[in-house]
């Protein structure tokens, strides 16, 4: 079950953090290549199926899942700058 939740998580976030990028690059096809963000998506979906899994309650989980989202999106920032 936990292969499961895992699975879903990041498909769902793969697709939320990446719609933004698609319907741009469908308005726009000559401007960028499309080129989905993967980490960030499967990092946020692994966080929150590890916070699942220890049965907190909603505010906990929602508190540490927005902790944990805010890190790993600085962290990845810090490394994608040029």
């Amino acid at each position: 079950m936990l292969w499961i939740s895992l699975l879903l998580n990041c498909l769902v976030f793969v697709i939320i953090i990446n719609l933004g990028r698609w319907a741009r690059f469908r308005r726009q096809p000559d401007a960028d290549s499309f080129r989905p963000s993967i980490l960030f998506p499967v990092a946020l979906g692994l966080v929150l199926t590890l916070l699942d899994s220890l049965r907190l309650i909603f505010i906990q989980q929602l508190a540490l899942f927005l902790v944990a989202a805010v890190l790993i999106y600085k962290l990845i920032s810090v490394f994608q700058r040029k």
